[in-house]
């Protein structure tokens, strides 16, 4: 789920779910997972670009702790967003 990594950090993207499966918490708990290890292996900052017509998406990442800026939506990778990863992670059908 990631398009680059750097020393700290990752950028997510890449990140589709089909219509049908919409809804389903899918592509949040594939996000959630990706953090997950990503902060394992120590990242401690997450980026990604997403449209603003794009507000289903936007809404699925403002609930893993994603927030917004001019440019994108940050994540801080803290031990506070932990809990709210592994819930996302583990909600998956």
């Amino acid at each position: 789920a990631f398009n680059a990594a750097t020393a700290g950090a990752v950028q997510v993207g890449g990140v589709f779910t089909p219509p049908e499966a919409r809804g389903l918490g899918l592509g949040r708990a594939v996000v959630a997972g990706s953090l997950l290890l990503a902060r394992a292996e120590g990242a401690q900052r997450a980026i990604l670009f997403t449209p603003q017509s794009n507000t289903q998406a936007q809404q699925a990442y403002r609930s893993l702790g994603f927030r917004e800026s001019d440019l994108e939506q940050i994540l801080e990778l803290l031990e506070s967003n932990r809990e709210t990863l592994l819930k996302a992670w583990n909600e998956s059908p």
